[in-house]
């Protein structure tokens, strides 16, 4: 279980915000203190209405005996889903409500009549009219998309609890009924690979992900049915664009951003002209992230290097152990000392030990053999010749020119 300050409500409602942009689909929260409250879309409080629907979904709650953090699917009428989750003794959110393709609103009017009058139910129509639509499969992906999401725990559809009627054939049903495949609740699982190299900047190895998958979408989609595969890509667009912003991104840059590949999306109409939108758009943020994040990276980077090549300066000093201190890829540090240093790691050591070599030859009587093998040359000649590059001078000559100059000093004073 995660920290509990992720059910304040304050942060409930920021996430069902960004689930309500993500899915469409209405948001709202009942909690002791304030009741049942709409969160998104708004609509015209209701304070009668809102104490006896927050009583409601508590003995719903209780009657089928949910437990806590399980999400609870059920449906008020043939094709009218809701989704509702406790997330703690105090705080309950429901999703919802959506109709499937077909709703008869006559009988949908007069079962509800029994429940509430006019004026709610006409306000609930209002609601479901402007939600998306969605079968009772695509609502168990988000309603283990909301579990994870907000709980910040891992479940999958089979954990999630199904209404009388939503279990066997009735779903056999709802399944040859819309003749759709579903994606699967792994798709939509906020702790993916993906989502984790948009938010790391990781470029490489997002690259890698795609070109590893059965197509050149992130990920692939058994599904024939364009308007839900719009709706889809709208869901996987936006939950990579949370994890751009997670990962530095500016939420107005992301916006834009997002804006522009839904507009894309919607221009779409022939189901293979999908599959290379999210691909780029999940790079191109990776990429935007990864420019957000360099200049932290690089002092973070060239700091861990040469910290451990200065304090290692009599050690041997190769690639991988750079490679293993920084945490990152022999490309990516030769790329940062050469970009930002001027300079390759090799060049860098070599420098430090051509300086510590200088030292020793101003302060110490230890021979030119001795230095040699202390700072890990290959020989005598080769650190007499890598010496003489450097400083235009070779060792000796340089240890005899530092002796000379000390004794005048000396005799001056």
């Amino acid at each position: 279980m995660s920290d509990n300050s992720i059910f304040e409500i304050q942060t409930v409602t920021r996430k069902l915000t960004n689930l309500y942009y993500i899915t469409g689909i209405p948001v709202s929260t009942i909690t002791t203190s304030d009741n049942y409250k709409m969160e998104h879309p708004a609509t015209v409080p209701l304070r009668e209405y809102n104490v006896i629907h927050s009583n409601n979904i508590r003995n719903i709650l209780k009657e089928n005996k949910v437990p806590m953090q399980i999400p609870y699917l059920r449906h008020v009428f043939n094709s009218v889903y809701y989704v509702t989750l406790r997330l703690t003794e105090d705080i309950i959110v429901q999703l919802g409500p959506v109709a499937s393709h077909t709703i008869y609103l006559t009988d949908y009017i007069s079962n509800m009549s029994t429940l509430y009058p006019s004026f709610v139910i006409n306000e609930h129509l209002k609601v479901i009219d402007g939600a998306p639509r969605a079968d009772a499969n695509y609502m168990i992906q988000v309603a283990v998309l909301m579990t994870n999401y907000l709980c910040q725990k891992q479940i999958s559809k089979t954990d999630v609890l199904l209404s009388p009627g939503l279990t066997g054939k009735g779903m056999l049903l709802t399944n040859k009924s819309y003749k759709r495949s579903t994606i699967s609740a792994g798709r939509l699982d906020l702790n993916s690979e993906a989502f984790q190299y948009i938010k790391n900047g990781d470029i490489d190895q997002l690259t890698k992900f795609q070109s590893s998958r059965r197509t050149s979408s992130l990920y692939y989609f058994q599904e024939n049915d364009v308007s839900y595969l719009r709706l889809a890509m709208v869901i996987y667009g936006a939950i990579s664009s949370h994890y751009a912003i997670r990962g530095g991104l500016s939420s107005k840059t992301v916006k834009d951003m997002l804006d522009t590949y839904i507009s894309d999306i919607y221009e779409v109409a022939e189901l293979e002209d999908f599959w290379h939108i999210l691909p780029e758009y999940a790079k191109t943020l990776c990429e935007k992230v990864h420019e957000t994040q360099e200049p932290h990276k690089k002092t973070r980077l060239l700091k861990l290097c040469t910290e451990y090549i200065d304090a290692h300066i009599y050690s041997q000093i190769d690639m991988t152990k750079l490679e293993e201190i920084s945490g990152s890829s022999r490309k990516t540090i030769y790329r940062h000392f050469r970009e930002y240093m001027n300079t390759t790691p090799s060049e860098y050591i070599n420098d430090k030990r051509l300086a510590e070599a200088k030292r020793l030859l101003q302060n110490t009587s230890i021979n030119l053999i001795d230095i040699s093998s202390m700072l890990y040359y290959s020989s005598q000649s080769h650190f007499t010749k890598c010496f003489r590059e450097k400083y235009g001078v070779t060792p000796s000559n340089f240890r005899n020119s530092t002796e000379k100059d000390i004794l005048k000093s000396k005799k001056m004073i």
